[in-house]
This record gives structure tokens, sequence and C-alpha cells, in this order.
């Protein structure tokens, strides 16, 4: 016994430190059992940055000429571009090579799509209250109060 206990306090202390390396280091060790699984159908898109990966992620987004015709040129312009040299920061040179795209799930049937028509109205309702006369008869369905 030592004078007030302080002693064994740290003991205690330390054993329970112990004890909690012990216990993270069993569950660390073991296979995760709880069975969670994303599995999600997508498209493979191979590894690396080239013209051809942007080509066929732009085709997978079915997005339009213009926008696969600015990325290329995102794209391009990046080759030319020389990496930052940080003061004082050191790290290792990224390989961009080596990166995979996170893909893009593949579409269902069940997967919801914004319709053109519920887009063009909401975009004349935003249109519409972003007016000096949307905006009054707006005020006016509120009862003249403000937002």
């Amino acid at each position: 016994m030592s004078l007030c206990g302080i002693e064994t306090v740290s003991a205690k202390a330390a054993f329970d430190d112990d004890f909690r390396r012990r216990r993270c280091k069993t569950f660390a060790s073991q296979d995760y059992k709880w069975g969670f699984v994303s599995d999600i159908a997508a498209d493979a898109i191979p590894a690396g940055l080239s013209e051809d990966v942007v080509r066929l992620i732009s085709r997978k987004k079915n997005e339009p000429a213009f926008m696969l015709e600015w990325r290329l040129k995102a794209y391009r312009h990046w080759l030319t571009m020389k990496e930052p040299e940080w003061a004082n920061v050191h790290y290792q040179a990224i390989d961009y090579q080596k990166i995979i795209t996170t893909p893009l799930p593949k579409p269902t049937p069940s997967t919801p799509r914004a319709s053109t028509k519920s887009i063009l109205s909401c975009s004349a309702l935003t249109k519409n209250l972003a007016s000096p006369a949307g905006a009054r008869v707006a005020r006016r369905r509120r009862g003249g109060r403000g937002l």
C-alpha cells in the first residue's frame, strides 16, 4: 500500500490500459462478421487517366458533345501543367496511372429520373420568384409577410 493509494491507482490504470490494447488487437485481427456489403452493379473503368478514360466517362454519363470537348480541353491543359513544389512539404509523387476512377452505378429501371417537364417547371418557378413581380405575388400569398 502506498501513500494515499496513488501507486494502486496507477497500477490499476496500467492494467486497464494493457487490457484495452489486448482487446483492441483481438478485435482488429478478426474478420468482419456483420455481413455489410455494397453489392452495386457498376461498369468497370480502366485504371489511369487518359483521353480514352475521359471519353468513356463522358459517354457513360450521356453528356452532350460540348461537355466532352470542354473536359478534353481541360485534360489537355492539365497535361501541360507542372505540379507545384510546396515549401517544406514532402510526399511521394502521385502516379495518376494507378488511380481508379469511381465507377457510376448501372442505372436500373427503378432509378428515379427527373423529367424535362419537371426541370423546366422548377426553372420557371425560380425565375418567377426571382423577378420583382413574382416576389410581390409570393408576398401577397403569404399575407404580406416577408420570407
